[in-house]
């Protein structure tokens, strides 16, 4: 559908072709031949591969990303500041406690940094992984706050001072080791953490370190 492009001067072409691939994942076909060689080659895993050029050096994806973050966020913190501020005086009424809930957690490469959540537990919960705390932690303000995903919102923060983006795999606490060492193995901590990811699409949360 794209052969037009090789009609194009050389450099024209090249941009092109990053511009595009910014917009839509492509797979140069070296990188295709490669993967059908190596699982003719060997034993390959079951399911599904998921098969894309690396775009870390697409500088218009990477801008169209950032511009994406940025915007999204700082429309999120001005043009609903007021419902943020309704739900941080919930959260306060809820229980006693901070109203922002802080957190270390494991970004991208193994740098630790502070996650921003509103507070959706009773103050002196452990610091686990959500699986593992019990239900009765949960304040009946954090209920309706982790259902409609609303105690994440203070992460745009995080974005904006550029620990996460929107989209990635969750930060994982630096306690799990299961997790962080299957990921490792997947290449997943390379990855710039985000607020939402293929695994929250896919309902698996953290208690399931192979998923």
């Amino acid at each position: 559908k794209l052969r037009v492009l090789n009609n194009l001067p050389g450099g024209v072409a090249d941009i092109a072709r990053r511009v595009l691939g910014a917009v839509k994942p492509v797979v140069n076909v070296d990188t295709l031949t490669s993967l059908i060689m190596d699982v003719a080659s060997r034993d390959y895993p079951d399911g599904p591969v998921i098969l894309t050029d690396s775009l870390s050096g697409n500088i218009t994806y990477r801008l169209f990303r950032s511009v994406l973050n940025w915007s999204v966020c700082l429309g999120v913190l001005v043009i609903f500041s007021w419902f943020l501020l309704l739900a941080a005086i919930a959260v306060r009424l809820g229980s006693a406690g901070p109203v922002i809930f802080k957190q270390d957690r494991y970004g991208r490469g193994g740098r630790i940094f502070i996650c921003y959540k509103f507070r959706t537990m009773k103050t002196g919960t452990a610091h686990v992984g959500s699986h593992l705390v019990p239900q009765d932690s949960v304040t009946w303000v954090g209920r309706l706050l982790r259902a409609s995903k609303v105690d994440e919102l203070p992460q745009c923060v995080n974005i904006l001072r550029g620990e996460m983006e929107l989209l990635g795999p969750r930060p994982c606490l630096p306690s799990q080791s299961a997790v962080i060492a299957e990921r490792e193995k997947r290449g997943v901590n390379d990855a710039v953490p985000g607020i939402t990811g293929y695994a929250q699409v896919r309902k698996i949360d953290m208690s399931e370190p192979e998923g």
